[in-house]
């Protein structure tokens, strides 16, 4: 009875929801901002502690300047192990090397542009099979 209700009072109206990635609406996990895709080069002198910011609101990027407030993430702190350049993560989704790029952003930059990495992929397959079946064909 009460379902009936429900369809009943939601029956006229239209509900047409924009297309947004997931991570857009899903609640239960924060995503940070990607603010480039590509990673940060860095130069570094060794030992010197580093905030890198983890929410990707900062002005100072890689580097925090609290912008995180009233999020769930917090900074990340670096110390290098040598002095040179450095390869921070600028898409945020880094995992095991975080705050160093680990070469997650290819997957952000494929969530992204999905069509385009879809054709991509289709055009390897299409070529790889091209040419696997020139060289293996008796």
């Amino acid at each position: 009875m009460a379902l009936q209700r429900a369809i009943q009072r939601n029956a006229g109206l239209r509900r047409a929801a924009p297309l947004r990635r997931w991570n857009e609406w899903f609640p239960y996990e924060p995503t940070p901002v990607s603010p480039q895709l590509q990673p940060y080069a860095v130069e570094m002198t060794q030992n010197q502690k580093q905030m890198w910011c983890a929410c990707g609101k900062s002005q100072t990027q890689p580097w925090c300047d609290g912008s995180h407030k009233g999020t769930h993430f917090k900074p990340v702190a670096y110390f290098p192990r040598w002095d040179g350049v450095h390869l921070m993560c600028g898409c945020k989704f880094s995992g095991k090397f975080r705050p160093r790029c680990d070469g997650t952003h290819y997957l952000v930059m494929m969530d992204k542009h999905t069509y385009a990495a879809g054709g991509t992929l289709f055009g390897l397959c299409f070529v790889f099979g091209f040419v696997a079946t020139f060289i293996f064909h008796p």
